[in-house]
């Protein structure tokens, strides 16, 4: 992790590891032959440690998401396995 010198801060570089997760459910619906409602809702974590000289940096991001679009699909049926 680099973060580059600005007016108020000092340079900063660490080292150290991230580890992340996202559960999501997704669920969509032909409303016309090509045209595809979708519905998501999810759930993700990001937990980062890193340390440089004694300073320790740990960063914690959680929270849901949620999403609903339109999509074209070229067909609704599966592709033939002939």
């Amino acid at each position: 992790m680099d973060h580059d010198a600005t007016n108020y801060n000092p340079a900063f570089s660490a080292t150290g590891q991230s580890r992340a997760f996202d559960l999501r459910l997704m669920a969509g619906y032909f409303i016309s032959e090509c045209r595809r409602l979708l519905a998501t809702f999810g759930y993700g974590r990001v937990d980062s440690r890193y340390s440089h000289q004694g300073v320790d940096l740990t960063i914690r991001q959680a929270g849901i998401s949620a999403g609903i679009g339109v999509a074209y699909a070229f067909s609704q049926y599966p592709v033939s396995l002939k």
